[in-house]
């Protein structure tokens, strides 16, 4: 029977499997995202695979990015001429509903995680297509291991492929199924830094803290772009999200991919190099940071839910944003998604 000490490390054993059982059950009902370690060792919550997680990333209007681009890439064997544009427009629109309806599906236009599973087929090295493509797409853009879009499984691919696996907690096979796939569609990924339109302002928290989502991630990088287009000026990017969500120092948001801190904009054009630009300081430039935040709604149309910064002069018209403590030398932006899991990130409409 063995002794009191060792019934009652039994006993308590069996407890930390049940409550990390229930863990996994109410994380994974919730959508709650985990906290991340980067590196290439495995990266693991409370004991459990980031893998579990990953679910596939719905796709409608005014989506945009790498996601959407992955998309069109599997739409395209049965669509061979639907556009690679990285935005869910007419034809990625006509692609889905084809596909929906040859799969026996609900035609809506709009990709959910059944037509994904319809989509996105098992891949081996060695093979070649579409899918090969859009796996080289995901590695390459969302990972930025130098993997290039060839359509053919090869070499570098494989090594990536593995290179990721590891870090996620699944086996090394170098083989696609369908919890790698999800995984990929899911993954965040960081801005392009290093554009004349985008520069990384650190933070405390480093660069471990400068992932979003795909759209976001477009959202961001294509609204500094129509703000460099019209002014000639760089947006200055500080902490989005960790690699894989999660809790972040310093905030009590920015946990799911959904949110940026952005810098003002400074008289002398130097927010990426200068900080501390506060609005109530000289060499605070309202009319630009005015146009920056035009510049932000434009680019992801109603998907920005809001902006807060605390100048009084943004709190009306195109450029408005909203008060919140401790906003006054940074505008912190908030992206939402139709039916999000979390009504902190869900569109009104």
């Amino acid at each position: 029977m063995g002794t009191s000490g060792e019934r009652s490390s039994r006993l308590t054993g069996r407890l930390r499997a049940i409550a990390l059982t229930l863990l996994v059950v109410q994380v994974a009902a919730l959508g709650i995202a985990v906290p991340a370690v980067e590196g290439r060792q495995r990266i693991r919550s409370a004991g459990m695979e980031i893998w579990r997680y990953a679910a596939y990333p719905r796709v409608g209007p005014t989506d945009r990015g790498t996601n959407v681009l992955i998309l069109q890439h599997l739409l395209r064997a049965g669509s061979p001429k639907l556009d690679l544009s990285s935005t869910y427009d007419r034809s990625t629109r006509l692609a889905i509903a084809q596909a929906q309806k040859k799969a026996g599906m609900r035609v809506t236009g709009r990709a959910d995680g059944r037509l994904w599973d319809r989509l996105a087929v098992p891949l081996r090295r060695g093979e070649s297509g579409h899918a090969v493509r859009a796996l080289q797409v995901a590695l390459g853009e969302k990972l930025g291991w130098g993997v290039k879009v060839t359509g053919t499984f090869d070499k570098r691919t494989f090594s990536a492929l593995r290179r990721l696996q590891r870090d996620v907690g699944l086996r090394w096979t170098g083989r696609v199924d369908d919890r790698t796939w999800r995984v990929l569609a899911w993954h965040y990924e960081r801005p392009a830094f290093g554009r004349s339109s985008l520069c990384d302002y650190s933070t405390v928290n480093g660069p471990e803290a400068n992932w979003a989502t795909s759209s976001v991630i477009a959202w961001l990088e294509r609204a500094a772009a129509i703000f460099h287009r019209r002014t000639g000026l760089s947006v200055a990017v500080g902490d989005l999200s960790r690699r894989f969500g999660g809790r972040i120092p310093g905030h009590g948001t920015h946990g799911r991919g959904m949110e940026a801190d952005l810098r003002p904009i400074r008289a002398d054009g130097r927010q990426c190099s200068v900080g501390g630009n506060d609005w109530r300081e000289r060499g605070y430039d309202r009319r630009n940071t005015r146009l920056l935040v035009r510049a932000l709604r434009t680019a992801a149309r109603n998907r920005v839910l809001f902006i807060a910064f605390n100048d009084p002069g943004l709190r009306s018209g195109k450029g408005r944003a909203r008060f919140a403590p401790g906003h006054n030398d940074h505008l912190h932006i908030t992206w939402c998604i139709p039916g999000h899991r979390s009504s902190l990130y869900r569109c009104a409409r």
